[in-house]
């Protein structure tokens, strides 16, 4: 069977729809979704009540999204960010993220890409051809 999909209010605003830790109430599971109550949305893998693991989505209010890794509620490891709707594929790519708890690089993309990004771009290319 899968998770039960409960949903959790926050005075805050927010709202949360997902499985919950049945001790401690929390967001606990592989997939949940996070409503803000200034329009972002969060869906992905959670972990005692913070976003974590290897791919979630983050959607901006204005249209813009990040796919890619979290830790502690941080983005984390590999991501890309894409810009608000209107451009398709690698047109679409504002910044790659490669982020560590400590570390926050945002690529800008090029016209002359670096060798030593390629390994990221073919990692984008293929999160690109599945996600749009």
């Amino acid at each position: 069977g899968g998770e039960a999909v409960e949903t959790k209010f926050y005075a805050s605003g927010g709202r949360y729809e997902g499985p919950l830790c049945p001790v401690t109430a929390q967001p606990h599971g592989s997939f949940g979704v996070f409503f803000y109550p200034i329009g972002h949305r969060y869906e992905g893998p959670w972990c005692k009540g913070q976003k974590e693991g290897e791919r979630g989505t983050f959607f901006f209010a204005k249209g813009a999204r990040y796919v890619g890794g979290w830790k502690a509620n941080e983005r984390h490891g590999l991501g890309v960010q894409f810009a608000a709707a209107g451009r398709k594929g690698l047109d679409a790519v504002d910044r790659f993220h490669v982020a560590a708890p400590r570390l926050r690089l945002g690529l800008r993309v090029e016209l002359s890409t670096p060798a030593r990004l390629v390994p990221l771009l073919e990692w984008c290319r293929a999160l690109v051809a599945g996600d749009t």
